[in-house]
């Protein structure tokens, strides 16, 4: 951050007056503030930041933007009003943006942002003389209408490109993310049955994952799957831009084939062969998205090829881990929704030994949660897997229909203790379950 108070206030839109203290960066976090650190107050579900502004200048901070009047800021010349604190966020992270003026990646999808933003990031650095340090992604899953602009925020002068993740629950979010991030290429991975709760229909997801196309400049590039039933509802929304397709179909523009644990990928010119480190046709997939927006920001093959390869995974998305007894644990507790906990037991169905699935409730899904946690208990019988154990109020559902043999359980202290003993270096369990369902504890139950 090279900015000061005064930079800050006309920037948004203000005439500034009194100091003129250097800013070292942009925070949200009460927690989180020091010296020369300019503080936004935000108001949230849980807390509300100007409670926490006379805690904050006690420690220094160098400013603060608000958005209603509190006592203990009223005499201090580095404090601004504005009419919303989260526009204002809004507002500095697009100026932030235009200043450093990166080559923006924006990426979203019901499954594999964080995967394929992070494959984008790796073949990214593979491809850049500089280095890893000129390459900028969202940090974690720093993906909504706070995350996105501080992750902006944070971007330096040495940072020739940005991978930008933007979620969303609503319509409408993905649109306020994409216009602050202003993106070159923007990718959709993929629409499926993941906050059904609050969109009602696959195709209403499809629309509102489809407005990240509406931050395209004019020679703004749009990715996304061949396949799909909503297909016309996501070409609709990257029209007029130039669009890359992904898939294992042949007309996609960026076409996979698997054989034996390699991924051969076609793209308009050269093709390469990649053995990935993370499992999966998913994660294949996801590769191929990701080597779809390379190859819209002209990276070679060559480099698609070393940043795919040097892709290790992330955590909590179908991560190896190990008992102290040898078993093999599948980490997929990131989160789940039916389509990723269809593609995590396909993983494990393929894995030899004894197969174990945990399942722990899977949020958003409205009035069809129990009939798609059904659908769930159906499928991992259909795979053949060996023993199915349950955790939540929903997931019963999935044991019932998996039938008798299935376990559910009540209490994640109790189905460690239950499963604990039977691990042996013949096992293989995944484990998965929705964010709030907090299903790593499970895990790490299982491996200690």
């Amino acid at each position: 951050m090279n900015w000061t108070w005064h930079e800050v206030v006309h920037l948004l839109g203000g005439v500034p007056k009194g100091s003129n203290p250097e800013l070292l960066r942009i925070t949200t976090d009460s927690r989180d503030c020091g010296p020369g650190d300019l503080f936004i107050a935000i108001k949230g579900e849980f807390f509300d930041g100007h409670d926490f502004l006379g805690e904050v200048r006690t420690r220094g901070v160098a400013g603060a933007i608000i958005e209603r009047d509190v006592p203990a800021v009223q005499d201090w010349d580095c404090c601004w009003r504005m009419d919303s604190t989260r526009a204002a966020l809004a507002q500095l992270a697009r100026a932030r943006r235009r200043q450093i003026n990166p080559r923006v990646v924006a990426v979203t999808g019901s499954n594999g942002k964080t995967t394929v933003k992070e494959m984008v990031a790796a073949i990214l650095r593979a491809s850049d003389p500089a280095g890893a340090q000129t390459v900028w992604a969202t940090p974690g899953n720093f993906n909504n209408d706070i995350g996105l602009p501080l992750t902006l925020l944070a971007l330096g002068p040495e940072h020739r490109w940005a991978v930008i993740e933007m979620g969303m629950n609503h319509a409408g979010e993905i649109a306020r993310l994409t216009r602050i991030a202003e993106p070159e290429v923007a990718v959709v991975t993929n629409i499926q049955r993941a906050h059904l709760g609050h969109l009602g229909s696959l195709a209403e997801i499809a629309r509102a994952k489809g407005e990240i196309f509406e931050g395209l400049g004019v020679t703004g590039v749009a990715v996304l799957p061949e396949n799909g039933p909503y297909g016309t509802v996501l070409r609709s929304a990257a029209a007029p831009h130039e669009m890359l397709t992904f898939g294992f179909e042949e007309k996609a523009s960026v076409r996979g084939e698997s054989e034996r644990g390699l991924l051969h990928i076609r793209g308009s010119a050269e093709s390469v062969t990649v053995r990935l480190q993370v499992p999966g046709r998913h994660n294949q997939e996801n590769a191929l998205a990701a080597t779809a927006v390379a190859l819209a920001l002209g990276v070679n093959m060559g480099a698609v090829q070393r940043g795919l390869e040097n892709f290790a995974g992330m955590p909590g998305r179908l991560q190896s881990r190990f008992s102290s007894l040898g078993a093999l644990i599948l980490d997929d507790t990131y989160n789940a929704n039916p389509d990723s906990v269809q593609a995590a037991l396909e993983v494990l169905a393929q894995r030899p030994g004894r197969r174990i699935f945990v399942l722990g409730d899977l949020g958003e899904l409205g009035p069809e949660g129990p009939a798609l946690h059904a659908e769930v208990g159906q499928l991992a019988r259909t795979l053949g897997i060996d023993e199915f154990y349950t955790l939540g109020n929903l997931a019963r559902e999935a044991s019932l229909a998996f039938g008798p043999s299935a376990r559910h359980e009540t209490e994640t202290r109790h189905l460690i203790q239950v499963l604990r003993p039977q691990l042996n270096a013949d096992t293989v369990v995944l484990v998965k379950g929705s964010r709030f369902m907090g299903m790593e504890a499970v895990v790490e139950g299982l491996i200690q």
